[in-house]
């Protein structure tokens, strides 16, 4: 099963809608995550076995994403955990972009 989340900055108020997990796709192939291009520095949703390793993305699920979540909890696919509260903003820099599950799908 895989999770539409919404993420929002509080700060800026960037907003997108992306994709956790896999659905019915293949688990073992497939796992959409957000992460961030490091060459440009903008958001995308991408496949985390596809790109692991090629070092053009960093992770949201990687430390250097994550602010002080505060206790506000975290967002789990296959092993890969998301902060759900205080990750950066890929607009204003600040540590204030939120993740919330909008719906569950196959």
């Amino acid at each position: 099963m895989g999770q539409i989340l919404k993420g929002r900055c509080s700060v800026c108020e960037f907003e997108t809608r992306f994709k956790y997990g896999g659905g019915k796709l293949n688990h073992k192939t497939v796992c959409m995550v957000p992460a961030i291009d490091n060459l440009n520095r903008e958001f995308f949703n991408v496949n985390y076995y596809e790109h692991q390793n090629t070092g053009d993305f960093t992770f949201y699920h990687d430390e250097k994403l994550k602010g002080n979540d505060k206790g506000m909890g975290q967002l789990s696919y296959s092993g890969l955990k998301l902060n759900a509260a205080h990750n950066y903003c890929p607009k204003c820099e600040s540590f204030d972009f939120n993740f919330g599950i909008e719906m569950f799908y196959d």
